[in-house]
């Protein structure tokens, strides 16, 4: 359910950029979630939409800044 990758991934890398990846404290976070009861509805899956367009274009831009300081690379050398 993409609703809750939406919900949740959020907490994951807040909580991963914190942590020593050797010793994630999964079992702390699993302890500290509060699964909410999710009732799909048409405003969920807009959220949704939005959500991965937002991925989509960030992704899309990244690249993109990755090939023009490749671009930039050759011309300084």
């Amino acid at each position: 359910m993409k609703c809750l990758k939406v919900y949740l991934e959020p907490i994951f890398i807040e909580w991963s950029s914190n942590s020593d990846v050797e010793v994630f404290p999964l079992t702390k976070i699993m302890d500290m979630l509060e699964f909410p009861l999710f009732e799909f509805n048409e405003a969920m899956e807009v959220i949704v939409q939005k959500y991965e367009k937002v991925n989509n274009i960030t992704q899309n831009l990244e690249q993109a800044v990755e090939k023009c300081n490749n671009l930039l690379d050759k011309e300084i050398i």
